[in-house]
């Protein structure tokens, strides 16, 4: 089929559904003519072939079953009774196929839109429709999905099964719910839980007999040499899904089975799985059989969304069970579209959690992420090939329309080749001048570097620079014990040899923020963000900005808390990097981690004994609180504790106030020697940042027994009080319980259902509500609007 007959007449795959509705297609005929098409020898023998009416589906299925032998038989075109004297090609036949198989998606998806709307008219949650009848209005009708759950022939059409009262959900749905749970996981749960997708339970039941684990499977060895309390996946058994918990501490395994009914095929699924166990980890594990908590189904079609409730109701705390099929079918609707709405910020590249996915960098290929002058460029070009299409005229018979035809397609293609010569033009000018930029950096840099050469006792600072003096890396003293509080060090950082730093400079963000639309719509719907007297705290001082390195390059992980008021600065501060903003995050207690390329070292290098040693909980006999002090200074003059500062939140705060002065420069400069020598590290594909245990934060934590003297971090990051940033009210709190500590008060320790209790916190719904100032759903929402309103130029999952 020549490749431009499709393109101009069929709706492309990345339109959105509602475009594809309102898309106008040939109508099926109903094909009255007692004549059938017949192949004929003769040669084709017209020029626009192209008909209002398209022969019904069962016929042209026939003539595509027959083409093949018609081509042997000598046939080179085809006879349409509705037009005898014209001679069709047979390629038309593979045209018409595509028109039925658009016809066919199309009624789908419009079948789906009234599905949305009876739910509505009887009286179903208003706003989670009415939010999905947006949705469609953006979302992609048939593009290959991206993320954990991509794969070949899986596209955003299979959403469909969602929109509906009894369709069984599909596999690709399913992933796509278990990658949506995954990227929800806590920092703690990351190193602790894993959620699995339906690859797991392939890998499983494509065992034929226990020799089959002989050799490690390229799939299930990321989940033998990953340490891991727990595994939690949706394993799929004959037409069934049955949720199941695998602990490999205690080396035992459970599940839960919504039908509740015993079935040959989850047997041999046990089974399989103890074979799994038996050669992989040295022996079978305990079967606690379907103890596994999990709500009951009443259907024959839902067992995929009662797995998927098991798992999010035995991490999260979610309610246990389904009251109402048609709310839960519309919510994942709504959290699978969203999605795949916009495109990924790190390509998926395994399936088992959210911590290993994705090349270095990221990739756009979407037009809102290309260079201003090639996206308005790539915008124009479609609006005229839009334009173009609406205006293609199917029915040309007279040589004068066609003459007019074509030549207006030219004139109009005459139009884009002009607009993209001054595109072009433009272009070339903004990277002429952006380039003059970075040579004037470079020239700031350089001199940056010059000052950082000279002797240190020399140097002297204008007023902008917060701390007057330097000290250098052999002078480091430990910080003093618990005075108001320590303070952001002054001393130089040592770059990571494998990570790309640039020098801070100077204080960039001196100047005004900019009043823009965008700023105003951030500042008017984060309501108490950035607000004076929450945020510049009198205790945070920045380093000097002459000797701060900080990585430029990587990959970046933040929440979306973080995302949110990086896009507001860069808003505010255009010219700023985004990389320079990692100091600002750091400094008011967000979270920032940044991962870098691994090198190929020379030869391996000894692991240090404080990797291999274990910390154990506080002893509640003598001084535990003189103990907890002098271990958690130890702990945080070793190399891997930079982390810790990273991670914001309690941990920043505690590390801030034990740690060395040198703690903020490494954690802006890179992965540290723990990280890239010895291989103590988090891992994003080929990329690694420094790791912290359980033992090492319970330590950080205080942790004596099951009780702690701060609170466990995804426990603080819950409180309703902690929007994402350091405050002067919990700065109040911190100093409280620092007296406490220095007057020994053992009230103070507190276990995890006391630290629940300690403050109000957002339920797992609320945490996640878009409508929830201040919680993390409520940054998320932002982030999707303001990726509508304010199409990003760059990547927040990149430094680049």
């Amino acid at each position: 089929m020549p490749s431009n007959i499709l393109p101009r007449l069929l709706p492309p795959d990345d339109i959105s559904v509602a475009d594809l509705i309102n898309f106008r297609l040939p109508e099926i005929g109903k094909w009255p003519f007692s004549e059938k098409i017949t192949f004929q020898e003769d040669m084709v023998r017209c020029e626009f072939f192209l008909r209002a009416e398209i022969p019904p589906e069962p016929y042209v299925e026939e003539l595509r079953k027959n083409v093949g032998q018609a081509i042997l038989d000598g046939k080179i075109s085809m006879r349409d009774p509705r037009t005898t004297n014209d001679r069709l090609p047979l390629w038309v036949i593979e045209f018409w196929w595509a028109l039925h198989r658009v016809h066919s998606s199309k009624m789908e998806w419009s079948e789906g839109k009234n599905w949305i709307r009876k739910k509505q008219e009887a009286g179903y949650h208003q706003r989670v429709f009415r939010n999905i009848e947006r949705q469609l209005n953006i979302l992609p009708w048939n593009k290959l999905l991206h993320g954990p759950a991509a794969g070949v022939g899986r596209s955003t059409k299979h959403l469909l099964r969602f929109l509906s009262d009894d369709e069984w959900l599909s596999d690709a749905l399913v992933d796509m719910m278990t990658a949506h749970l995954a990227s929800h996981l806590s920092t703690n749960q990351q190193y602790d839980t894993i959620i699995a997708d339906t690859s797991f339970s392939d890998a499983i039941r494509s065992a034929k007999d226990i020799s089959y684990h002989n050799q490690p499977h390229d799939y299930l060895q990321k989940f033998e040499w990953r340490p891991c309390r727990r595994l939690y996946a949706p394993m799929y058994t004959k037409n069934h899904y049955v949720a199941f918990e695998i602990n490999f501490h205690t080396r035992s395994f459970r599940w839960g089975d919504s039908l509740d009914f015993k079935q040959p095929a989850l047997e041999h699924l046990v089974e399989k799985l103890q074979w799994w166990f038996r050669e992989r980890f040295g022996g079978e594990f305990r079967n606690d059989g379907p103890n596994l908590p999990h709500g009951q189904q009443k259907d024959l079609v839902s067992c995929a969304l009662f797995a998927i409730n098991t798992i999010e109701h035995n991490i999260f705390g979610h309610t246990l069970g389904i009251a109402n099929l048609t709310q839960e079918r519309a919510r994942w609707f709504f959290l699978a579209s969203e999605s795949q709405i916009c495109e990924p910020a790190v390509p998926a590249g395994v399936h088992a959690s959210n911590e290993q996915a994705g090349p270095s960098h990221a990739t756009h290929s979407n037009i809102n992420a290309l260079p201003p002058g090639q996206r308005a460029l790539k915008q124009l070009a479609r609006a005229c090939t839009i334009s173009i299409r609406k205006q293609a005229k199917v029915f040309i018979k007279k040589p004068k329309l066609r003459q007019e035809k074509v030549q207006q397609e030219q004139a109009e293609m005459e139009a884009i080749e002009g607009e993209m010569l001054k595109c072009k033009r433009i272009a070339h000018e903004k990277a002429e001048a952006e380039r003059m930029e970075c040579e004037r950096t470079a020239r700031d840099m350089a001199e940056a570097e010059r000052m950082e050469l000279e002797p240190v006792e020399e140097l002297t600072y204008p007023d902008e620079f917060l701390t007057p003096c330097l000290v250098r890396p052999s002078q480091h003293k430990k910080s003093p014990g618990p005075a108001p509080s320590s303070l952001v060090p002054a001393a130089s950082s040592q770059p990571s040899p494998l990570a790309n730093t640039s020098i801070a400079g100077f204080n960039r963000m001196s100047h005004t923020a900019a009043d823009t639309t965008k700023t105003r719509w951030f500042m008017e719907r984060l309501e108490q963000f950035d607000i004076p007297h929450t945020v510049d705290l009198e205790f945070i001082r920045h380093p000097d900005y002459p000797s701060l390195r900080v990585v430029s390059r990587g990959r970046l992980v933040v929440s979306k808390r973080t995302e949110v008021r990086l896009r507001l600065w860069r808003a505010q501060y255009p010219g700023v990097p985004l990389w320079y903003l990692g100091i600002r995050c750091l400094s008011r207690g967000l979270d920032w981690q940044v991962f870098v390329p691994v090198p190929r070292l020379a030869a391996p290098t000894p692991r240090p004994a404080h990797l291999n040693d274990q910390r154990p909980s506080l002893c509640w006999e003598g001084g535990v609180f003189r103990e907890y002090e002098t271990r958690v200074r130890a702990m945080l003059d070793l190399p891997f504790a930079r982390r810790f500062l990273s991670m914001g939140g309690i941990a920043w705060r505690i590390a801030l106030h034990y740690g060395p002065e040198s703690l903020f420069a490494a954690a802006l400069s890179g992965p540290s020697t723990d990280a890239y020598l010895h291989g103590h590290a988090s891992r994003i594909g080929g990329d690694i940042d420094d790791v912290v245990t359980n033992d090492d934060i319970a330590l950080l934590l205080g942790t004596a027994g099951c009780s702690s003297l701060w609170p466990p971090p995804d426990v603080f990051e819950k409180y309703q009080k902690w929007q994402g940033e350091w405050s002067h009210e919990w700065e109040a709190w911190f100093q409280k319980r620092l007296r406490g500590i220095q007057n020994h008060d053992r009230s103070l320790f507190l276990n995890r259902l006391n630290w629940i209790k300690h403050r109000r916190r957002y339920t797992t719904n609320e945490y996640y509500n878009p409508a929830r100032v201040g919680s993390d759903g409520h940054a998320a929402g932002l982030c999707t609007q303001a990726d509508l309103l304010y199409p990003p130029m760059e990547s927040y999952a990149a430094l680049i």
